[in-house]
């Protein structure tokens, strides 16, 4: 698994859902979350919480991901999770953050992309 999303009286609770990594930004997480913001920017929401499954909320970026990739592809990804995070950033109703657990490097920053 990587995100999913779920609907509660006009809010929605996107959760990283990846507990064999620390629910880790590796660029499947990435793509998901993008696709989950897409969605949610074109609905008339009240807010949209995201949030973390089992022991942490995000650990950052997938270390086994970056192994062995040249310093163009750490570079590519890095740009690929700011644009989430401005997208996270620039939508129209409220965004929080639940941190249940560890958030690291880059779950940090995705933590810091909403408005609480």
């Amino acid at each position: 698994m990587s995100a999913k999303i779920r609907y509660e009286d006009n809010i929605a609770i996107i959760i990283l859902d990846c507990p064999e990594a620390r629910n880790a930004l590796n660029l499947h997480m990435i793509e998901k979350l993008q696709a989950i913001v897409a969605e949610i920017s074109l609905l008339n929401l009240r807010a949209a919480i995201f949030t973390g499954a089992d022991q942490a909320f995000c650990a950052g970026a997938d270390i086994t991901e970056l192994r062995n990739k040249s310093p163009e592809k750490h570079l590519n990804k890095i740009q690929i999770g700011q644009t989430l995070f401005q997208q996270i950033y620039k939508l129209k109703f409220l965004t929080l953050t639940c941190i249940n657990a560890m958030a690291l490097g880059g779950g940090m920053e995705l933590a810091l992309a909403k408005h609480i």
